[in-house]
């Protein structure tokens, strides 16, 4: 069993907000849906007036609009975390499982929850279906512990 305490500095926090807000899959959904929304707006308030031209603007608009929506956010997220000093986290990772303990919650996840692995000079990111897991290497307690860490991934075939 590994456990890591993760304790995020203030650029760090930048970093997991941001993978967890700005995915690909989320970006997309909204984007079209605002696309639509705003075709389906131009259709009816220009009716016989509509060309491509207007078509292309909600696109366009959808897209800008939605990036700076998410951008907001990833600085409340931020600017809310530091206010509240709650950038501590506890990761158990098993063979069978991984827990994740914060301040007020505590989820148990299978591994099959998780799709990928990446490591780069500074950190460990763990993708799930639905968000990544930032984890500092610095937070491992020794390289030992690092690669352990490895190991385990690579048992669970994360690295790609």
């Amino acid at each position: 069993m590994i456990e890591v305490i993760v304790r995020y500095k203030p650029r760090e926090l930048w970093r997991v907000y941001t993978r967890y807000y700005l995915t690909f899959e989320l970006i997309l959904i909204c984007t079209v849906m605002f696309a639509v929304y705003g075709i389906f707006l131009s259709i009816l308030f220009l009716r016989d007036r509509t060309d491509i031209t207007h078509i292309i603007d909600a696109i366009i608009f959808a897209g800008v609009f939605v990036l700076l929506s998410l951008l907001i956010m990833v600085y409340w997220s931020v600017k809310g975390t530091k206010n509240k000093e709650r950038s501590d986290g506890r990761f158990r990772f098993s063979s069978d499982r991984v827990e994740v303990f914060g301040e007020d919650f505590e989820m148990q996840l299978q591994w099959v929850h998780f799709t990928k692995a990446t490591e780069t000079g500074r950190y460990f990111f763990l993708k799930s279906k639905s968000q990544t897991y930032t984890l500092p290497k610095r937070c491992f307690d020794d390289e030992m512990q690092r690669q352990s860490f490895r190991d385990l991934l690579n048992s669970k075939n994360l690295f790609s």
